[in-house]
């Protein structure tokens, strides 16, 4: 991996019984990646997913407010909330933010629109920023 000043904001729907497509098919969504229970993480690992995960990821360069890519992702999403209750009951939504940052630190800020929205499909927040900087 080389990331430097890479953002990724994604949905991530996992721990459901169901197949990919039922979630693809719920939604109205294609996601950007899936993954099955026990499939390897790598080619090369001996390590082996431990549910079924579905992923919508967006992905932006040198911005300095990941509220820019929140946003996008809200957009897609906000026509599709009532969908969520469709979801099979164990169902886990998470909003996942990653940064890959080379220089300094984002704007982290969320205000009441991104809150009331997450809220309202059940979803739980994940924030993971990675210093870059060569050492």
């Amino acid at each position: 991996m080389n990331y430097k000043n890479e953002f990724f904001v994604s949905l991530k729907i996992s721990d459901f019984d169901c197949s990919h497509e039922t979630i693809t098919k719920i939604l109205q969504l294609k996601p950007t990646k899936v993954h099955n229970k026990g499939d390897l993480v790598t080619p090369k690992s001996i390590r082996k997913f431990k549910e079924n995960i579905w992923v919508l990821k967006l992905q932006q360069n040198n911005i300095s407010e990941v509220e820019i890519l929140l946003n996008k992702l809200i957009n897609i999403l906000k026509n599709k909330k009532n969908k969520f209750f469709n979801l099979p009951k164990s169902s886990y939504i998470e909003i996942s933010i990653v940064g890959y940052l080379e220089n300094g630190m984002p704007s982290l800020h969320f205000d009441y629109k991104h809150i009331a929205f997450i809220h309202s499909i059940k979803a739980e927040i994940d924030i993971d920023l990675y210093n870059m900087q060569d050492s």
